[in-house]
C-alpha cells in the first residue's frame, strides 16, 4: 500500500521546503501531509499538500522536464519519468503524480 502522506512529505522536501514547515497530520489513518506557506494577502497558515493534485504534479513535472530535461512516458507496466541525460527512467508508478513525486524525489537527493 503507498502511504501517500509520506511521499506527500518526502516531495516537499525533496522541492525545497523547510523540515520545519512539512508535517503529517493524522486524526485518523492515512493522514495526510501539510506545509507552512506565507503569502501576501492571507499571512502565514499550513495548507494541504498531497502529489496527487494537479496544482502539485503538474508544477513538478514541468520543473523536472526545465531542469533536469525529464520526459514523461507509459507504458504496459505504468507510467516512468525518464531523464534524458541519462536515457533511464528514474522512477515509475501506477500512477502519472506517482511516478512524477517519485523522480522528483529522487533528483531532489541528488541522485538517481
Amino acid at each position: 500500500m503507498t502511504d501517500h502522506a509520506e511521499i506527500s512529505r518526502q516531495l516537499a522536501l525533496a522541492i525545497g521546503y523547510a523540515p520545519e514547515s512539512v508535517r503529517v497530520v493524522s486524526p485518523w489513518p492515512p493522514g495526510y501531509c501539510e506545509v507552512y506557506r506565507i503569502t501576501n494577502d492571507m499571512g502565514p497558515y499550513w495548507r494541504e499538500f498531497d502529489y496527487r493534485s494537479p496544482g502539485v504534479a503538474m508544477p513538478v513535472l514541468d520543473w523536472l522536464m526545465r531542469e533536469h530535461e525529464a520526459q514523461p512516458g507509459h507504458n504496459a507496466h505504468g507510467f516512468h519519468i525518464w531523464l534524458q541525460a541519462d536515457s533511464v527512467a528514474v522512477a515509475t508508478g501506477d500512477t502519472l503524480p506517482l511516478a512524477i513525486a517519485r523522480a522528483a524525489i529522487a533528483v531532489g537527493k541528488g541522485g538517481v
